[in-house]
């Protein structure tokens, strides 16, 4: 027998339930919602109640050193190690100012999770 839990003073199969739950909880937060529907991982809560995007790529787009370090969750230093070992190509404006191609790091991240 499948596990049931109330809704509205019926039972509901967990499933339903547990929709229903990432709904309310969906309005909270992706971590509030894992949290609540019992999910290891936000990938798998983000993969059964979120919309799917679509990458925007904008061929102008540039970030710098600290926001790459940012969005990868890495310190600055290793962006500078992966610029010295041929992995990052860095748009230089000047002596102290430089910028990645979002088209790049795109690619980058496409390659790791082909992986």
């Amino acid at each position: 027998m499948a596990a049931c839990e109330r809704r509205n003073g019926q039972h509901a199969p967990s499933h339903i339930a547990q929709r229903v739950r990432g709904q309310i909880c969906a309005k909270y937060g992706i971590y509030a919602a894992s949290r609540a529907l019992r999910h290891a991982d936000i990938a798998i809560t983000s993969q059964h109640y979120l919309e799917p995007r679509q990458r925007a790529t904008v061929g102008l787009g540039r970030l710098s050193r600290k926001a790459l370090a940012d969005r990868w969750g890495v310190c600055r230093e290793t962006i500078k190690r992966a610029e010295r070992a041929g992995l990052l190509r860095a748009i230089r404006f000047n002596e102290r100012l430089l910028r990645y191609k979002l088209s790049d790091i795109l690619a980058i991240e496409d390659d790791a999770k082909a992986k």
